[in-house]
């Protein structure tokens, strides 16, 4: 889940590539209210990337199915 500032690391042409996360099989999502607040629209995201509405309830609904949440 990637959301606030970090949201600018998952557009093209970003620092971040991100294809090694999809290569071994990890989702990448963005929040939709992040991209809304910087202007960022979808075709702006790199390949792969999926958008979730709000990531604040993308990450509850993960830590009520068993999911562990850390934040740098």
């Amino acid at each position: 889940m990637v959301s606030g500032e970090a949201i600018s690391d998952t557009i093209i042409n970003s620092k971040q590539n991100l294809s090694e996360l999809f290569e071994i099989g990890i989702d990448v999502r963005a929040c939709k209210n992040s991209m809304n607040q910087r202007e960022i629209q979808e075709d702006d995201l790199q390949n792969h990337v999926k958008v979730v509405p709000s990531g604040v309830v993308e990450l509850a609904i993960k830590q009520r199915d068993g999911f562990g949440y850390i934040k740098p």
